[in-house]
């Protein structure tokens, strides 16, 4: 499994990209790392994401569209349909700020 980008930070864990797919890596308990589960991300085709804490995330998908959650993953809502083209999303704080393409900042 080859790498081919950095890590982030996710709802649960830690995403990888690899050539094979995004995978998210669950952390053990310190008192047992055995318990470290290795899992997919959420969002079919995700090509990155970034979260601010175990309810708020962003993920962009292969065809470029950007999702975002509240509530730990359970639900997924398009931003793109909200805010148009997202450029980027960043944690600053405690927030999680979606740039645009028009070069507005939206806090989530």
């Amino acid at each position: 499994m080859d790498v081919s980008s950095t890590s982030f930070d996710w709802l649960d864990g830690v995403g990888l990209p690899t050539e094979s797919g995004v995978y998210v890596v669950v952390p053990g308990t310190a008192a047992d790392m055995k318990d470290t589960r290795l899992g997919g991300l959420q969002v079919a085709g995700a090509a990155e994401g970034l979260a601010a804490d175990g309810k708020r995330a962003a993920a962009t998908n292969v065809f470029g569209r950007a999702l975002l959650t509240t509530d730990g993953g359970k639900t997924f809502r398009d931003l793109n349909e909200d805010v148009g083209e997202v450029r980027d999303y960043e944690v600053r704080g405690g927030d999680l700020v979606i740039s645009t393409a028009a070069g507005r900042a939206r806090s989530r």
